[in-house]
């Protein structure tokens, strides 16, 4: 039969990025453009940051949701916490979604910035290629904001916060994260019944969460983001996701 590779290159071949669009009919002036990328792709590397430090699986695109008049790119469904579906007969294998859809317009907002333009027409230096985000996999402006992000939950009071609410959610939430494998199970989807969340499980993905938080990974802030998008945007992994999370989009 045809491999993963094949396949993998006819879907990329076969499709190609559209958001930006969207982004672009709801901007009234270059201006607006702009500044709604911006606020896009800000909101894309905070749901990248936060998801990954709570463990937040599941990102398929149902799971993602395009707020028309903030432009911000909102998340849904928060049922995979805790790395819950990295646990999974089929694990998601990536940090969070940076797909081609967000790269293309994450990239097109920071190009955008730096494109002074009196009207709405796309200019041919921004519009999305195959590397949108640049030689590395991923563009500089978008790493920094990633960083911020990071910093921000990494501060001691937003750390505490944070660890506070996931602790209460993940002790109450046990028999919703049991249903949601039965469920997806019963749909043939990646995951399944019975993967043993009890609570020994939740106190070690809570000292996953705590060890995030805490900033002792090798190089700091910016290896670790710059890791976890080389992790994104690694085809490998990618072909490997559920059908279901549509990693070609």
């Amino acid at each position: 039969g045809t491999d993963a590779a094949t396949i993998w290159t006819d879907l990329s071949h076969g499709t190609r990025p559209v958001l930006h669009r969207l982004l672009l009919q709801h901007s009234r002036s270059a201006e607006a453009w702009a500044e709604r990328r911006e606020r896009f792709s800000r909101s894309v590397a905070a749901g990248c940051v936060a998801g990954w430090v709570v463990g937040l699986g599941d990102r398929a695109p149902r799971s993602l949701l395009y707020e028309p008049r903030s432009g911000q790119l909102l998340h849904t469904r928060l049922h995979a916490l805790l790395d819950t579906a990295r646990t999974l007969p089929l694990p998601e294998e990536v940090p969070f979604r940076l797909t081609r859809e967000l790269q293309a317009c994450a990239a097109l907002a920071l190009a955008a910035l730096a494109a002074p333009t009196h009207h709405t027409r796309i200019p041919r230096a921004v519009l999305p290629s195959q590397d949108a985000l640049g030689p590395s996999g991923a563009g500089a402006p978008l790493r920094s904001h990633c960083e911020a992000a990071l910093r921000r939950l990494q501060r001691e009071g937003a750390s505490a916060a944070l660890l506070c609410i996931l602790e209460a959610f993940a002790h109450d939430g046990l028999g919703q994260l049991a249903q949601w494998n039965a469920t997806a199970s019963a749909r043939g989807g990646s995951a399944a019944a019975g993967t043993g969340h009890d609570e020994e499980a939740v106190e070690l993905a809570l000292l996953g969460v705590e060890h995030k938080l805490g900033g002792a990974d090798e190089g700091g802030v910016e290896a670790q983001v710059q890791l976890l998008v080389q992790q994104s945007t690694d085809e490998l992994r990618l072909m490997a996701m559920p059908p279901s999370w549509k990693p070609w989009l």
